[in-house]
């Protein structure tokens, strides 16, 4: 009986989930459909999603979310922003049941789209199933459903009602029987969209003595600008209108379940696992003991265990591995190779050994998203930190790169807040940056002897940009870093014949390249036209031309760029740019030019003195950059004696 009951509930969920489903019928374009042209508010919009819907359905043996997407390609540059969709999911406590997707062209004809043009791979935990849509023009409509069936009743996936694309409709909605206690958190979804839309329907209860009730909790939003991938922004999932609907408990006659736990059960939890990780305990106390022998202060023994972990193993940057390489930390210790979060988590066992106290932090990277620190979820986390404490205050310390200053944080771990895993202690943390002066200083001599040009650039980074540019050094070869993250940046065409990456006991990074550029000069009658190169901010990155959301740089910097362009005797008189001096709220720019007596120079500097910038002064700010980057085609004009 009691069985039976259990299928009368299921069966009225599926009735009314049916009622959500049915307003989009699969396969039919409506008159309405075939109407949709770019929307007033969003006029240069090449694709738009029609309908983006997810209907959540909750009961004590799984829970199953039906999604239906429908989407219109608009223009020709559709095709490209439109035709490769991607759904993620997490393999164990996910399925991907029911999966469809078609092309409906504009004459009517339906085509399906192939296994072939599905393909799977894994991100860290994850998994991403992509595919792509056949026979695309303007015109065409677009539609997918498929069914997500999980067990994972602590942490359910949030919605996203804005996407890559504009959105005219964006639908979540949640069926579940009484019993559930649940909270729902919203992020940049205005107050009144935030009521839901409720339905109730009477059912037998589970016991078969009366009557209980299903609710279906509706949350809708329209006409969302499309959030998309740019420049200096962070994570795109920090902006995107979002809902995270969360079980907390459940208890009926028989039962009760408690689904979230605080914080500090969470810490505890994961204190847990990271003592199972970390055995041979008394193999790393006799190596902290040898590391820090000739330390008598705890700071000195910090920079040892520092220097000894960052230098004595490599980091792998294989995130097909979730935080940990190896089962155990005598898999480090063997094979010398880990992961990020391995190094930092024997960086605190080493500084414990020795007495200094020393904590695990979990954070969240900054491409991963902004902490909230009022959602008990762990996934919200993707990082782990070494915090130590000292007298004089404590340091955060990330031991990935050999190259980077001691307590400098990689720029991708300046967030604002964590989990410090103490057991039962565990407790929310600020994570507090240092402030330091980050500067980044070209400075290339340009050597101009008939169509021969030859050039040599130095490159020293301080500060964030040391951190940031030593990581980026240690996950490639070194002559791939010297052009992807140097010359590359400058638009010209070169031949790299020499380089050198070097650092200082400062932790300045410095990168030297020697190299020959055909398109630095161009002559023009009898005069030598010649472009200063510059390497950062050579061209305006902000392209569109409107942004709903900040403009993020992380971190204040300074960028220098110093040109000397040497001609020998061959000149016979010089025409340099004007100098120019700019500024807005924020962020300046000067450039000054002058002559030594064996050179040209073109000297500028850029200061951005805010990290971040509010979307309301983004045209301001695009402006600014469209000024530097037009200063940086300006050339130097070489008056030619005569005869040559």
């Amino acid at each position: 009986m009691r069985h039976m009951n259990k299928l009368i509930v299921m069966l009225s969920l599926s009735g009314m989930l049916a009622t959500t489903a049915s307003a989009y019928k699969w396969g039919k374009v409506t008159d309405e459909d075939k109407a949709i042209t770019a929307p007033a508010d969003y006029p240069e919009a090449n694709a738009v999603i029609i309908i983006d819907t997810a209907a959540m359905k909750i009961t004590m043996d799984a829970i199953e979310t039906r999604h239906y997407v429908r989407i219109k390609i608009l223009t020709p540059a559709g095709v490209n922003e439109a035709g490769d969709r991607t759904i993620t999911y997490l393999p164990g406590s996910e399925k991907i049941k029911g999966f469809q997707a078609q092309t409906i062209t504009p004459k009517g004809k339906k085509i399906k789209v192939k296994k072939d043009a599905i393909f799977t791979k894994r991100v860290g935990e994850f998994r991403e199933k992509t595919f792509t849509f056949p026979a695309l023009e303007p015109g065409a409509i677009l539609e997918y459903k498929y069914r997500v069936l999980s067990d994972s009743y602590r942490y359910l996936e949030p919605w996203f009602f804005q996407n890559d694309l504009y959105t005219m409709v964006s639908t979540f909605s949640v069926t579940l029987p009484e019993g559930f206690i649940y909270n729902v958190a919203f992020h940049n979804v205005p107050r009144h969209k935030r009521k839901a839309a409720v339905k109730e329907k009477p059912v037998l209860n589970s016991s078969g003595t009366g009557m209980t009730k299903i609710r279906t909790f509706t949350w809708s939003m329209e006409n969302l600008p499309p959030i998309k991938d740019e420049p200096f922004m962070g994570s795109v999932d920090n902006y995107r209108s979002s809902l995270r609907f969360q079980l907390l408990s459940y208890q009926d006659a028989y039962n009760k379940v408690t689904f979230v736990k605080n914080w500090a059960d969470i810490g505890n939890q994961v204190q847990t696992f990271l003592d199972d990780v970390c055995n041979k305990k008394g193999e790393i106390k006799k190596l902290a003991q040898q590391v820090t022998a000739g330390a008598s202060l705890p700071l000195a023994k910090s920079l040892a265990l520092y220097a000894y972990v960052t230098d004595s193993f490599k980091t792998n940057y294989d995130y097909q591995h979730y935080l940990f390489r190896h089962e155990k930390l005598s898999g480090l210790l063997e094979e010398k190779v880990g992961t990020p979060e391995e190094k930092n988590l024997l960086l605190c066992r080493m500084h414990k050994a020795v007495g200094i106290k020393a904590w695990p932090v979990l954070i969240s990277t900054r491409a991963h998203g902004f902490f909230d620190p009022n959602n008990a979820d762990m996934r919200q986390f993707d990082y782990l930190l070494a915090y130590v404490e000292f007298d004089e205050g404590g340091r955060y310390l990330d031991a990935t790169s050999h190259y980077a200053p001691y307590g400098v944080l990689p720029p991708s771990c300046l967030t604002n807040g964590g989990l410090l895993i103490d057991g039962k202690n565990s407790e929310l943390v600020r994570v507090l940056s240092v402030e330091v002066d980050s500067r980044r200083v070209d400075h290339t001599k340009v050597y101009v002897a008939g169509d021969s040009v030859r050039c040599h650039t130095s490159c020293l980074l301080s500060g964030y940009f040391a951190s940031k540019f030593s990581r980026l050094y240690e996950r490639s070869t070194p002559e791939e870093f010297v052009k992807k993250r140097v010359l590359d940046k400058s638009g010209h065409e070169y031949t790299l014949h020499d380089y050198t990456c070097t650092t200082d006991t400062t932790g300045d990074f410095e990168v030297t390249a020697d190299f020959t550029c055909g398109d630095l000069t161009e002559k023009l009658d009898n005069n030598l036209l010649v472009s200063p190169l510059t390497f950062y901010f050579a061209s305006n990155p902000f392209k569109s031309e409107s942004r709903f959301f900040p403009v993020d740089f992380t971190f204040p910097f300074t960028y220098s760029n110093i040109v000397e362009v040497f001609v020998g005797d061959t000149a016979d008189s010089t025409l340099m740019p004007e100098d120019i001096s700019l500024e807005i709220p924020g962020a300046s720019f000067v450039r000054e030019c002058g002559r030594t007596d064996s050179s040209l120079v073109v000297a500028s500097r850029l200061t951005v003195s805010q990290a971040q910038f509010d979307p309301r002064d983004y045209k301001k700010l695009r402006r600014f950059f469209d000024e530097v980057a037009g200063s940086n085609e300006e050339q130097v004009t070489v008056m030619l004696a005569t005869g040559e």
